[in-house]
């Protein structure tokens, strides 16, 4: 009987490769998302600590100076948050494409399985043919010789 050889083995193989690559760029999105939380803390962290030490200023200019400053780290602030925002979007398309991509490959995964079922069911079914007709030729040769 012949090998086992799966038809669409190099759409099943594609398919590998697209998952794998879907499981890479979302690690890359996740990665990208937890860096701008940590900036956007960063910079919340540090208006905290300009906030607290603004009371303490009693110089008008260098007060004028820390409320700009003040001001600006709001907006980094406002920026960071929606650039937060667009990355937890990345992040949630790109498990989106996981999953799609593992889906694909899982049909592919099952269709090979059940060839290679009907496979061994095949070859299971030639073989005992073959057992059966050896089976059958021993019986007519002994039969032969015991007349």
């Amino acid at each position: 009987m012949k090998k086992f050889k799966f038809n669409l083995e190099s759409v099943l193989n594609f398919r590998q490769l697209q998952e794998e690559q879907a499981k890479q760029r979302f690690g890359q999105a996740k990665m990208y998302a937890l860096r701008q939380k940590e900036l956007l803390q960063h910079y919340q962290e540090v208006l905290s600590k300009e906030q607290e030490t603004f009371i303490d200023k009693i110089d008008i200019s260098l007060l004028q100076h820390k409320e700009m400053y003040i001001d600006c780290l709001c907006q980094r602030i406002e920026r960071q948050e929606e650039a937060v925002k667009k990355a937890e979007d990345i992040v949630r398309e790109r498990q989106i494409e996981v999953t799609k991509a593992v889906q694909a490959t899982k049909v592919l995964d099952n269709l090979k399985e059940k060839r290679y079922q009907e496979y061994l069911a095949e070859s299971n079914h030639e073989e005992q043919k073959l057992l059966d007709e050896i089976g059958l030729i021993r019986f007519v040769r002994q039969a032969v010789s015991n007349e």
